[in-house]
């Protein structure tokens, strides 16, 4: 069987992501979700990391999570920039690209989460 809790995760931060551009408090939740996404980020290339040392994972599979990481991290600077410009400017045009943004950070995660689960998966109870 596999482990549902990245699965869980990802759920809950993909409802906080929706619900969170929704609020009056649109930059909190904004931040909070960004950071969400991060620490997810990055505690995954942590254990894929520590997978990978202890040979659980090969490099085929350390190239596809660098690979689909990055495209996670392209789009996690891009929601993040989006944001920097839309608090200096706190338009209506400009929280539409932060919303935009951190709808494609929302399937980047997705696509990060579904593609390495499966390898988080190998480290077991470890």
């Amino acid at each position: 069987m596999y482990n549902r809790k990245p699965y869980v995760i990802l759920g809950v931060l993909l409802l906080a992501l929706a619900a969170g551009c929704a609020t009056a408090n649109f930059k909190r939740d904004t931040y909070r979700t960004l950071g969400a996404a991060g620490a997810t980020y990055d505690a995954a290339m942590k254990s894929l990391s520590h997978l990978y040392d202890t040979g659980d994972i090969g490099d085929a599979e350390k190239a596809m999570a660098i690979e689909y990481g990055g495209y996670f991290w392209a789009a996690y600077h891009t929601a993040a920039d989006a944001m920097v410009v839309y608090m200096e400017t706190e338009n209506t045009a400009d929280e539409a690209r932060v919303t935009k943004a951190m709808a494609m950070l929302s399937q980047a995660l997705s696509r990060f989460m579904d593609v390495v689960q499966p390898m988080l998966a190998k480290g077991g109870d470890k």
